[in-house]
């Protein structure tokens, strides 16, 4: 649920209609928006322009922000993030007026979160990070009692902002992977998920687009994962012990350590989104704190090592150079789809999306030769205990790379496995029930139709799909004119009679039952409106006229053999 980013993609989509390299350079403008005033926010907070300088080199130049701004559709990310900086400019002048001046700021503060809600709405992390900021750089010294109700109108929006997003991502199926993953799994691979984000930010380098969940790899892949986890586990004790210790010298060593870890928990899997382990675009606003706390530790190390500082400046000058480089390299890899996926794969290894969405690019290109590499190590890596939502999808892409090579034992073996691991799902009967009938096998077709129409009574291509094949099968014992008269109604009702499958399979039904006349003007209807929509003929078309020869003639139409 994200409103606020949906109309900022239509605005481009007015203004530079559909020029991909302007929608690009949206994201990039925001992005350097961003930049500016974290540069400005932790000036503001330090007064020392040095220190503001590192905090935003370290934001602007790592790679980790790569994903959130060369993907268009990650526009939330810096769309939510640029009103959550001001936000943040717009709490830290509250704090620091006193009376009725300080109002406005308030106000501007809560209208600024909201916006950042509604433009992605993992930000509901923000009311503890103000908290946190009334400990250090603010110093507030108001009793806590009185900074928390202080902030019971965040928490609220917050709260409400939880339950809308939950509530679309149950609806839209996203939340599928919840019976996918077990709770220990998902607990390892939060704790992982920590470590393995340190290790990225102070270590910078080449990014991938997905990094795909252990779980969904198989045992050996979680047994893999567990020292990462101790080790994340153990990061967190370490770090929460150090900030203790240092809290009142230092600070802000545990407000900017709270803030990442606090702001990271929403994307650490514990409600398992997708199938990622971890993912880059999840670190651009909880990085923040890491940004802030180098940004501080550099400045301590030029007061602590006086004869040093020379070697302190370069060495921060190094690692921002470092991180400045690899994102240059990491941004290449979105020059084209092939590219990115080819990346992901080298980058990550063990990828089984990657390798079907590299599978999907080749079979666009008609190159199923190589498709059909990428399909059958996907189908392969993935080692899901139960099927995930498009697991079936994969089997069904796999089936298809195999038909278009002529090996069609092969494509109806994975179309059955498509049918067994999503039963109630129509598609993959249709695909199943098409492919057996191209083989002749129309029983095993009307079969696989009836199935489906058992479970999706409201699905109008299942109906259309029965009504078409029980008119026109060459098998005497089969054909059903009367029904398929029936399911066809049944499907132009659910469309409308706006699709032009179901009215063609209406078409065949009169047909077959001996109603040329009106089988022809239907077939003529569709056709006139299918060549208003379809720019070049197309196999559907061609049959198309071939059944109006036919009702001409005043024959039924019969399926090719």
């Amino acid at each position: 649920w994200h409103p606020l980013t949906w109309w900022s993609h239509m605005l481009d989509v007015e203004l530079f209609d559909l020029d991909a390299g302007a929608h690009h350079r949206t994201s990039a403008l925001l992005h350097g928006c961003n930049a500016l005033l974290f540069f400005l926010l932790v000036l503001r907070w330090t007064r020392v322009p040095a220190a503001a300088f590192v905090a935003a080199a370290l934001f602007a130049w790592h790679p980790l922000r790569v994903e959130s701004v060369a993907w268009i559709a990650e526009r939330k990310d810096v769309l939510s993030g640029l009103f959550g900086l001001l936000a943040l400019h717009a709490y830290t002048g509250y704090a620091r007026r006193r009376g009725a001046a300080r109002l406005p700021a308030y106000l501007g503060t809560l209208l600024a979160f909201g916006l950042a809600l509604a433009a992605k709405p993992t930000l509901v992390t923000l009311p503890f990070v103000l908290l946190l900021l009334d400990l250090w750089p603010l110093r507030r010294g108001a009793p806590v009692l009185r900074l928390v109700l202080e902030k019971s109108p965040f928490f609220l929006l917050s709260f409400a902002s939880s339950l809308i997003t939950l509530h679309a991502q149950e609806a839209s199926g996203a939340t599928g992977m919840a019976g996918v993953l077990s709770a220990g799994v998902r607990v390892e691979n939060a704790l992982a998920s920590i470590a393995t984000y340190t290790a990225q930010f102070l270590r910078p380098r080449e990014s991938a687009c997905l990094w795909p969940h252990a779980g969904l790899l198989g045992d050996g892949a979680v047994r893999e994962l567990l020292p990462t986890a101790v080790a994340g586990g153990l990061l967190v004790a370490a770090a929460l012990v150090f900030a203790w210790r240092r809290r009142r010298d230092a600070p802000w060593v545990g407000v900017t350590l709270l803030w990442s870890l606090g702001s990271l928990v929403p994307m650490l899997g514990l409600v398992q989104v997708g199938y990622q382990s971890h993912a880059d675009r999840y670190t651009y606003w909880p990085l923040l704190g890491l940004a802030v706390a180098g940004a501080m530790l550099f400045e301590t190390l030029l007061g602590a090592l006086p004869r040093h500082r020379g070697l302190v400046r370069f060495g921060a000058a190094a690692f921002l150079l470092t991180a400045l480089v690899s994102a240059r390299v990491a941004t290449d890899a979105w020059r084209d789809s092939r590219s990115l996926w080819e990346h992901c794969i080298e980058v990550t290894g063990d990828n089984f999306l990657a390798e079907n969405n590299l599978g999907n690019l080749f079979a666009r290109e008609g190159k199923f030769e190589e498709a059909l590499g990428h399909f059958e190590r996907s189908v392969e890596l993935y080692a899901g205990t139960a099927p995930d939502p498009d697991s079936s999808a994969r089997w069904m892409n796999l089936a298809a790379a195999r038909s278009a090579l002529g090996k069609h034992q092969g494509a109806l073996a994975a179309l059955r496995k498509a049918v067994s691991l999503d039963p109630s799902a129509p598609q993959p009967r249709i695909a199943l029930a098409d492919a057996l009938a191209r083989e002749g096998k129309d029983g095993g077709a009307v079969r696989q139709l009836r199935r489906a129409r058992e479970r999706n009574p409201e699905d109008a291509r299942v109906a259309a799909k029965l009504a078409t094949l029980l008119a026109t099968t060459r098998d005497d014992g089969l054909r059903d004119g009367r029904e398929a008269l029936e399911l066809a109604r049944a499907a132009c009702k659910l469309t409308a009679s706006r699709d032009p499958l179901a009215v063609s399979a209406l078409a065949a039904a009169q047909a077959e039952l001996g109603a040329f006349d009106r089988a022809l003007a239907l077939q003529e209807r569709v056709l006139a409106a299918y060549r208003d929509s379809s720019s070049a003929p197309d196999p559907f078309e061609r049959e198309m006229l071939q059944r109006m020869d036919a009702y001409r003639k005043g024959r039924a139409w019969r399926k090719t053999p």
